[in-house]
């Protein structure tokens, strides 16, 4: 029976040995590294005829831009709950050290996730080209746009209750690029984080209701006093000086009126019915 090396061509062999020259002057096969249409510019594109091959690298480059946004929203959510572990569970300079090394590990983590992030949106700014209008996008990739590594990397507080400063936080680009539709697995985190926000609203509808009451109240109650001390003085047989007291009394309170409805109107917004009970906000969505 034959050998194995009887089949393998002689070191002689004419075509062996070309195969063998072409291989050292053009380098192993495997290390040559083919451009992407996104590597040329717009102009070159049009010139060497890729504009199918961009079509087909910028649907793919879009989907991997999505994938990439959700890893980097799981690693920004791991940093702050671990902060919230730190601030409510660790204890001990030793251990709090600790814990602020993985801290730190998972914030330049997230941010190499963010700068891959940003490279893979630059391909895609090129490859949709100088005429792209995002205005005219129906697409979910329209809702696509740089990472700032300064200010998107962050959430709100992960804990229930509230700590101070967290009113001010402003909620990054980052949370809002997936529709309902493209959400189906909406994080728990990401509900406490709507929860949160659905909280807000409602305190401040509140707030807004209980002082326009306040002010009704205060107005209606000084317009009461006042009638009251004016009924007073129209009282038969009362003597003078007590009938000049009950006018000065009803018109300091005939003026503490006015001056009630003076700062009720200038606290409401323009053609806002000041007899209005429920101030609660309704998106005009929702009125549709």
């Amino acid at each position: 029976m034959e050998s194995f090396e009887s089949f393998l061509p002689n070191d002689n062999d004419a075509a062996f040995a070309e195969d063998e020259d072409e291989r050292d002057a053009n380098g192993d096969l495997a290390e040559e590294v083919l451009g992407l249409p996104s590597d040329f510019t717009e102009a070159e594109r049009e010139e060497y005829a890729l504009e199918d091959l961009g079509s087909v690298e910028l649907s793919i480059r879009t989907g991997l831009a999505f994938d990439q946004l959700k890893q980097i929203r799981l690693a920004v959510q791991h940093r702050a709950a671990q902060i919230e572990a730190k601030k409510t569970s660790v204890k001990g300079n030793k251990a709090s050290a600790a814990v602020q090394q993985d801290i730190d590990k998972i914030q330049k983590l997230t941010r190499l996730y963010a700068t891959r992030y940003n490279e893979n949106y630059r391909r895609i700014s090129n490859l949709r080209g100088s005429e792209y209008d995002a205005t005219m996008d129906d697409t979910p990739g329209a809702r696509l746009r740089v990472i700032d590594l300064g200010k998107d990397l962050a959430i709100a507080n992960l804990a229930a209750t509230r700590t101070l400063g967290d009113s001010k936080k402003t909620g990054s680009w980052i949370w809002t690029a997936f529709d309902p539709a493209f959400r189906a697995d909406l994080l728990a985190v990401e509900f406490k984080q709507w929860i949160r926000a659905k909280a807000d609203k409602h305190r401040a509808d509140e707030f807004v209701s209980r002082t326009c009451a306040e002010f009704r109240f205060t107005r209606d109650g000084f317009g009461y006093m006042s009638e009251r001390w004016k009924q007073a003085a129209k009282t038969e047989g009362m003597a003078k000086g007590k009938v000049a007291y009950a006018h000065k009394k009803a018109a300091m309170w005939s003026r503490k009126r006015e001056q009630a409805v003076e700062r009720y109107d200038a606290s409401r917004r323009e053609g806002v019915d000041s007899e209005k009970l429920d101030h609660t906000l309704v998106s005009e969505l929702l009125q549709l």
